[in-house]
């Protein structure tokens, strides 16, 4: 029975992510404001790209690592004898709070780039041009996305910790 409950939370969640990200894809390819913010992408320096890659990094797992301890001592405390980090258990909630600390890890990392002088120049550089991209809307799209997202994910998270 427990094979079958994972492998149902599996699809689930598989499903779930194609689900919101069929859409995305779409508004990326069919919007202006999606072409222009990857015409401004494409615009950003290297070091920028990369730095930026390893402020979301650094911030991501971090608050994923705060969120699967929570969970994890959410299980323990409704099942003290029984093991979180024992089998597929561990490995759902691994992937419910990856997914929580996704949005608030990227916004961070938004703010750390606003706020260091020569990534925000190099960032306003490329985004010259353009009405739509603007911190202010990659921060908004983000809300979005974490206002569906993190719910979701802390409710299959603590669901699946208090599932004995």
């Amino acid at each position: 029975m427990q094979v079958l409950t994972a492998i149902a939370t599996l699809v689930a969640l598989w499903l779930a992510a194609r689900l919101l990200l069929l859409p995305y894809r779409r508004y990326r390819r069919r919007t202006v404001s999606g072409r222009q913010w990857q015409e401004y992408k494409s615009r950003l320096p290297q070091w920028v790209k990369l730095a930026e890659f390893v402020l979301k990094v650094a911030l991501w797992l971090p608050i994923a690592g705060i969120v699967l301890i929570s969970l994890v001592a959410i299980h323990n405390a409704a099942y003290p004898a029984a093991s979180a980090a024992a089998g597929w258990r561990f490995g759902t909630m691994l992937f419910a709070s990856l997914f929580a600390a996704l949005a608030p890890g990227m916004i961070l990392a938004n703010c750390v780039s606003w706020m260091v002088p020569p990534m925000r120049r190099a960032n306003l550089h490329a985004m010259e041009g353009f009405e739509t991209s603007s911190f202010s809307s990659a921060n908004a799209g983000l809300l979005k996305f974490g206002a569906i997202i993190v719910p979701l994910s802390l409710a299959l998270g603590t669901a699946d910790a208090l599932i004995h």
